[in-house]
């Protein structure tokens, strides 16, 4: 069995030397499958008050690009994605387009 985490993404924020800290230290733990997500929904707090979940400020990466960043620092670690909203983005970038353009962009960096 293989345990992994999910990456707090409301909480972690947009610093890439806390997600370069965290992914270091899921995989120096042992940890390989890291989990990310898409969204892009969230309640206009105003509105509701009580709400305590995602609003629509809260800062959503776009999980391709965040795993580009993320594979340079541990190419060891399983990069999941849990849901992938493909409409969020532009309609005429396609999955494989998406790739290609992350992949080079992350080889390049590297």
């Amino acid at each position: 069995m293989r345990i992994g985490v999910i990456l707090p993404q409301l909480e972690i924020g947009s610093n890439p030397a806390t997600n370069r800290a965290f992914t270091e230290t899921a995989a120096n733990l042992g940890f390989r499958p890291i989990l990310a997500y898409d969204h892009i929904l969230g309640a206009d707090a105003s509105n509701r008050p009580d709400w305590t979940d995602s609003t629509n400020t809260a800062l959503f990466h776009e999980p391709f690009v965040r795993f580009g960043f993320l594979a340079t620092i541990a190419p060891e670690m399983e990069l999941v994605i849990g849901v992938i909203v493909l409409a969020s983005g532009n309609p005429s970038w396609s999955l494989s387009t998406r790739r290609k353009s992350i992949f080079s962009q992350a080889a390049s960096s590297g």
